[in-house]
């Protein structure tokens, strides 16, 4: 829910002041270890995450709509081409190749977060139209939740005492 928006912020920002420090040390590759990843890939998995971060945050916020999902992939789209341009005056270099593996990265992050995002909506949904699995009661509603708990809070519903269709 919303109170995962601000944590989500946090991390989002963070990960991208560790990415850009990442990505302008002249040898990144003493930072993180390539375990024999490709270049493009560890390109790819970093904005990646970087979009679904974004986007998550987006979607707790409860702002996540196509046009804010094209919006991160346009803004880290530029983000990206800054962060590669801006390479060479840390001893790297520029590599257009780079900078595309970034932005497919970035739009598949943006796409799967957007579908968890779509699927727990749903699944809120579901719980919140009153449908409960046979012989389950409903646990009692919290106006607040924790960030990350399911859509009736932490606890599984408690079984019915009550005989079916007797609720």
């Amino acid at each position: 829910g919303g109170g995962c928006a601000r944590p989500l912020a946090i991390a989002t920002a963070t990960y991208a002041v560790v990415l850009v420090f990442a990505t302008h040390h002249p040898r990144p590759e003493e930072l993180i270890g390539t375990g024999g990843t490709s270049d493009k890939t560890l390109h790819f998995i970093a904005y990646a995450v970087l979009a679904a971060l974004a986007t998550g945050t987006l979607a707790a916020a409860r702002m996540l709509s196509p046009a804010t999902a094209a919006l991160v992939v346009a803004a880290l789209a530029g983000f990206c081409a800054i962060d590669e341009i801006t390479q060479p005056w840390f001893s790297r270099t520029t590599d257009p190749l780079d900078w595309v593996s970034d932005c497919a990265g970035a739009a598949a992050g943006v796409l799967v977060a957007a579908a968890v995002a779509a699927v727990w909506r749903g699944l809120r949904a579901v719980s919140s139209s009153g449908w409960e699995p046979e012989n389950r009661r409903a646990a009692p509603r919290e106006t607040r939740r924790s960030c990350g708990q399911g859509p009736h809070g932490a606890e599984p519903a408690a079984p019915s005492r009550a005989a079916p269709g007797r609720g």
